[in-house]
């Protein structure tokens, strides 16, 4: 969790080899892929997604990674996921979604590309 939230690919990479649980939470329910994601580190979130994680698993207020990213703002990341299957209009316990979320923040390349993937309005 720590490597990844610090964008250590390497380490990530080393430690899923050795067995390390891809899938654990921290208290919070976030997942190692969740705090690359917040934290702009692309590189863990391919490593991540090719071992093959859980790309719509939620935290504990029903969060996604692609919100995640969406909310702050790191396009290639969201991009990426986007790709790779991340649900578009998934909504957490409040009933946001990754579109509200760069909304609020005012990521209007994130709002494009989200709408351009079919991102409800």
């Amino acid at each position: 969790m720590i490597a990844s939230k610090n964008g250590h690919e390497k380490v990530v990479n080393y430690l899923l080899k050795c067995g390390a649980n891809i899938n654990s939470k921290n208290k919070n329910h976030l997942t190692a892929l969740m705090t690359a994601c917040e934290n702009g580190h692309r590189e863990v979130v391919e490593c991540l997604v090719k071992h093959s994680i859980n790309l719509n698993e939620k935290d504990k207020y029903g969060g996604t990674a692609l919100m995640s990213a969406s909310e702050h703002g790191h396009l290639e990341i969201v991009k990426y996921l986007l790709k790779k299957g991340a649900k578009v209009n998934d909504k957490d316990k409040h009933g946001w979604t990754p579109l509200m979320n760069a909304s609020q923040n005012g990521h209007e390349l994130v709002v494009e590309c989200l709408i351009e993937k079919g991102a409800n309005i």
